[in-house]
Order: structure tokens, then C-alpha cells, then sequence
């Protein structure tokens, strides 16, 4: 990445919180979900700069508990720079350093394509929105890896789909934190308790 400087930081307490929230935006087209940084446990944050500092790609690594493959939580490039080989450097250079990587993309990320080529097919589940892909992770990994990523909560502001919600999660719980979720198609009582069909999906990108 010509004339851009790669930094790895190990907390969000070492990342300026107001840039990377910006960057997730312009890469998105959403924003964050009110406790993010709180709620996601990096070990380890890729940071793209430019000469003048400013963020312009990103990805979040956190550990799966008891495991070696390592969960890429986002990966970001803001949208003046999509297009231009940012995003899959920074995904390489990632990979170099977590051979075993997984993670979640929903079936209309323009990167699926990308992610096919270096991770083949991904896995699908039919209670689940996302593809989940694997890269390097081994066969006895399979099965608690996809369940970890199976209970991630979805981190973009609006990104909440009708076709589950993670366990440990309440509907309120959701709305807290930003979900965008249509409010005329909610019953009336028992507000924390939902099916397939009480709540208006939305599409996203992440």
C-alpha cells in the first residue's frame, strides 16, 4: 500500500475511537452500534493511515475462546478508497499474521466475491442471514468456531435481521443498542419474546 502506513494496536483504549467510528461509516453506510467498543474484545485492531493520519482501512481480530483460529470482526476500507487494492492488502496482511481466520459477511457484502476466491464457500445456516467463512481453520475447530460466530451480535446500527436473535440477547436488549427494528410489527404483549415473523428485517453490508 503505497504511501500508507500499517499499525496493529491491541486495545480500542490505543485507537482513536472518533476516527475509527467515522471510517465504519463511510465504509458501511451505517454507524456503529451504541456499545461497541465495549462490547467487542479485540486482541489485536489493523489500522491503514494515510501520510496525514487519517484512518482508512481497518479490521478487528478477536479470540475465540479455546480455540487458535482467531474471529476477523470487521474488516473496513472508507469509500474513497474501495476499489483500489486497499481492502484486499490489508486482508492479506491480516491473514499473515492469523493463519486461521473466520468470519461473517451477509449475502450482499460486494466482497463476498473476494472472500469466495480466498476462503472457497462458505458455510450457511438455515436459522442464520450470514455466510460464514473459514480460512485455515482445522476440521476440529469447525463446529465451536461457527458457534461463536452463530451468537456474535450484529455490530451496524440497523444491521438486525428477522431470522434470529443471539442467545442471551432480549428484543429491548437490541433496541438499546440501535437496531433499526419496525415497531408496528411487534405483538403487543410479551415484547421479549419473538419469532420468524415479528420483526421487519434490514439489509446490510457488513
Amino acid at each position: 500500500m503505497v504511501n500508507y502506513t500499517h499499525l496493529i494496536a491491541g486495545s480500542f483504549a490505543q485507537v482513536d475511537q472518533e476516527q475509527f467510528s467515522s471510517l465504519v461509516c463511510s465504509g458501511f453506510g451505517r454507524p456503529l452500534i451504541g456499545g461497541y467498543f465495549g462490547y467487542t474484545l479485540p486482541t489485536a485492531i489493523h489500522l491503514v493511515l494515510t501520510p496525514a493520519d487519517e484512518y482508512i482501512g481497518a479490521a478487528v481480530i478477536e479470540d475465540i475462546p479455546g480455540q487458535q483460529t482467531k474471529y476477523l470482526d470487521k474488516i473496513v476500507i472508507a469509500a474513497s478508497e474501495q476499489g483500489n487494492g486497499v481492502g484486499s492488502s490489508l486482508f492479506h496482511m491480516v491473514h499473515g499474521c492469523h493463519s486461521s481466520l473466520a468470519w461473517r459477511a451477509m449475502p450482499i457484502n460486494p466482497f463476498n466475491g473476494f472472500y469466495q476466491k480466498v476462503a472457497g464457500e462458505p458455510e450457511t445456516m438455515d436459522d442464520s442471514p450470514y455466510y460464514y467463512y473459514l480460512l485455515g481453520v482445522p476440521g476440529h475447530e469447525k463446529e465451536p468456531v461457527l458457534n461463536f460466530m452463530r451468537q456474535k451480535l450484529p455490530t451496524l446500527t440497523g444491521e438486525f435481521h428477522a431470522s434470529f436473535i443471539p442467545n442471551g440477547w432480549k428484543l429491548e436488549d437490541l433496541i438499546a443498542l440501535g437496531h433499526v427494528i419496525d415497531q408496528a410489527v411487534l405483538p403487543a404483549s410479551s415484547p421479549g419474546k419473538t419469532t420468524h415473523h415479528e420483526l421487519m428485517p434490514s439489509l446490510s453490508t457488513a
